[in-house]
Order: C-alpha cells, then structure tokens, then sequence
C-alpha cells in the first residue's frame, strides 16, 4: 500500500491544543464514517485515522518551514502523526510573555470546568461499576434501561448514549459551564500556530 503527505495547520498555544485538534478530527471522521455505514476499522482510509496516535514534539519551531522539516524528518508510514508549535509570521518576541499570561488567565477556568466534568462521569461510571451487571441505568435522553455489564462498555467521557447518542448521565450544568468556559479560552487569542501530520497509509 501506498503513503500521501497529510498535514492540518492550526492556532495553538499548549501542546494539549494539538492533542485536542487531532482527537477532534479522529472524533469526526468517526461519525461521520457511522452516518455512512463505513467501517471503522479500514486502515487505507488516507485520512488522519491512519496515523498510530501522535507524538507531540516539546519545542517551538522559529517558523512554519522549520516546523515542516522537523515532522518530515520524524514522520513515518504506519506511524504517529508528528506535531509541533511554530511562531507565525512576523510574530514579535517582545509580546510572548503578555499573550501567554492572557491565555493562562482563562485556562484555569477551563480547566476546572472540565476536570468537574469529568469527576461527575466518573462518579457515575464508579456507582454503576458496583451494582450488579444485570441490573440497568437509564438514560437522561431517550430513557432506554441499558444493563450495567453493557453500559460499562459504550460509556466513557463522552457520555454519549449508544441508543441516542445524547447524553446518558444527567451533565447538563457540568456541559454548560465546561462549554462558556472553553468559549472564553477560545476567544482569547492564541500564541502560536501549529502543525500535525505526517505520512498516511493510501
């Protein structure tokens, strides 16, 4: 099987900001690939479901050239996706330091949001974790009674109900403070730019 050079360009500040658009894009091409009735598992797809995980690389390239050599001298068929900041063009040194802290100001919030979330569902997970397999959960949307044994292998922090796709635990306060928060840290301009990528299987 053949390989194809593929690579998302994104705004990024932490390296987490890579993680989350790449899990992003692999969360897509999921459902997506489900509307459509495609399997999951074809590894030929040439997409970003090719790639073994990604390694994100702890440094910060001088520019976008740079931060190309360093994944196409990393990158590898069969391999991770390779992903690495850069600063943009005409980025000036002197306003670094500003911008990170006004990016710090509102990640503790979004950090906290979603770390409470997080906490409720696995709350959740650990009080059906000790019930007997046979009894059932019920779920907050569509009110299917789904068997504990089951419901422990579908759910995770998505939350997402294998009968509905809505939301199986009641996180509705947890989603709205974890989503205004996210907006926040969103909205504030990020320090640098970023790629991912590398050599997907065709």
């Amino acid at each position: 099987m053949g390989g194809t050079d593929y690579i998302e360009k994104i705004k990024a500040t932490r390296v987490e900001d890579i993680l989350e658009s790449f899990n992003n894009e692999i969360e897509r091409l999921e459902q997506e690939k489900s509307s459509h009735s495609c399997r999951h598992d074809d590894i030929y797809d040439g997409d970003a479901e090719s790639f073994a995980g990604i390694r994100i690389l702890d440094t910060i390239a001088k520019d976008k050239e740079e931060a190309e050599k360093l994944i196409w001298e990393q990158a590898e068929k069969w391999g991770p996706a390779i992903g690495i900041r850069y600063y943009p063009k005409n980025f000036q040194k002197r306003t670094e330091h500003k911008k990170l802290n006004n990016k710090m100001k509102v990640l503790s919030n979004f950090l906290k949001a979603k770390n409470k979330r997080k906490e409720k569902i696995e709350k959740t997970l650990k009080t059906i974790k000790e019930k007997p397999e046979t009894k059932t959960t019920t779920c907050v949307t569509c009110k299917s009674k789904i068997t504990n044994k089951y419901a422990l292998r579908f759910l995770n922090l998505k939350n997402k109900c294998i009968v509905c796709n809505g939301n199986f635990i009641n996180t509705k306060s947890y989603d709205e403070k974890y989503i205004n928060a996210k907006s926040k840290y969103d909205s504030v301009e990020h320090v640098y730019e970023a790629l991912w990528g590398g050599v997907v299987a065709t």
